[in-house]
């Protein structure tokens, strides 16, 4: 007896998933119909400003504004036990009558977000390559990305904050093996012919370290800028709390953009500063040894310098700014990103005359 029951219980939790699977592959089509309030038992309130929503029948916000889909603010057709996959419309207690599980609508709506978007700041615990990967794609085309993210997905802190995180270590990781791979290539051992004559000798995996050591010097200014910058940068979109408040933006929302356009500065970043750092080198040791040449070497290393600010301060603004126009819906979008990178490359560059400053102490 207790065999057939379980078996029962089996095929029930099996039927309830594929009725779920079905439900969310399903596109619910947009409706601007006010939802039956009665059937709500959770608050809803509007994704920007957080002003209260039940009651309301119009989709836009009487504080801020903001045009919505009632389907999105109020997504019933989508909440599902996360054990057997059984609706949850038109419940009042917390406790699934399927399965017997017990949760909060809070869990209900994060289990919906997770479903809909395999993003890092959702799956960094359970799927962390896979999403960071995703995460990545989506970053390196911001209009695209920021058309696409619902504002009504309450942005999770942990998840973005290890998004930006995770994006500079990498970018420390790439810049450090790109740079010891072309200064092992670049830089061989000279060895003597019978003739006399001095001449490149085989690559050998024991010049890798000695190569990778002559790297750490340029990497220990590196990582404090990058993290300088991230610091910095997030600081300077706080700043602008007058504008936050005047538009009814909250400080989650913020975070997120924030924490997408570190992936896409930090892989720029990596791509061009291994680049140059290899044609900078290449020059050296190729180019024959006259005025030209030094005057060649003596032009390059400044703009490097310049190449890579300009190219790094235009992919932030521009990730921003489609952050802030299209996902947040902020008026003058581009010139907060301007002024954000203003303030965090003054910053950046205090913190990197103070740290210089103490290691000549």
């Amino acid at each position: 007896m207790d065999r057939i029951v379980s078996d029962n219980a089996a095929n029930i939790s099996v039927i309830g998933k594929a009725h779920a699977e079905a439900a969310i592959a399903q596109p619910i089509s947009p409706t601007t119909d006010a939802p039956d309030w009665d059937k709500v038992p959770f608050d809803v309130a509007c994704a920007r400003c957080g002003e209260d929503l039940r009651g309301q029948t119009e989709p836009a916000c009487s504080a801020c504004a903001l045009v919505f889909d009632w389907a999105d603010a109020v997504p019933l057709e989508e909440l599902i036990c996360e054990e057997c996959g059984y609706h949850l419309c038109g419940l009042r207690e917390t406790r699934c009558p399927e399965c017997g599980e017990h949760f909060t609508w809070e869990e209900v709506l994060a289990a919906r977000a997770r479903r809909k978007r395999p993003t890092f700041e959702y799956h960094w615990r359970t799927r962390p390559v896979r999403s960071f990967l995703t995460s990545m794609r989506l970053a390196l085309r911001p209009k695209r990305l920021w058309q696409q993210v619902d504002i009504h997905d309450r942005p999770p802190t942990p998840g973005l904050v290890g998004l930006a995180l995770v994006s500079v270590v990498l970018t420390a990781c790439v810049v450090l093996i790109g740079l010891t791979f072309i200064g092992w290539v670049m830089w061989p051992q000279y060895v003597k012919t019978p003739s006399g004559r001095w001449v490149p000798g085989p690559l050998r995996v024991s010049q890798i370290w000695p190569a990778m050591l002559r790297m750490l010097p340029a990497m220990s200014v590196l990582i404090p800028a990058a993290v300088a910058w991230c610091v910095s940068s997030f600081l300077a979109l706080m700043v602008f709390r007058q504008s936050m408040r005047l538009c009814k933006v909250r400080a989650g929302h913020v975070v997120r953009v924030w924490a997408y356009a570190v992936p896409l500065a930090m892989a720029w970043f990596a791509v061009a500063y291994v680049l140059l750092g290899g044609f900078y080198q290449s020059a050296q040791n190729w180019l024959p040894a006259h005025e030209l040449t030094v005057l060649l070497l003596e032009a390059i290393s400044p703009g490097r310098a310049v190449i890579l600010g300009v190219g790094f301060g235009g992919m932030v603004i521009w990730s921003i700014r489609c952050g802030y126009r299209h996902y947040i819906g902020m008026r003058h979008a581009f010139w907060v990103a301007l002024t954000t990178q203003v303030i965090a490359f003054l910053l950046t560059m205090t913190v990197l005359m103070e740290l210089g400053a103490l290691l000549r102490l």
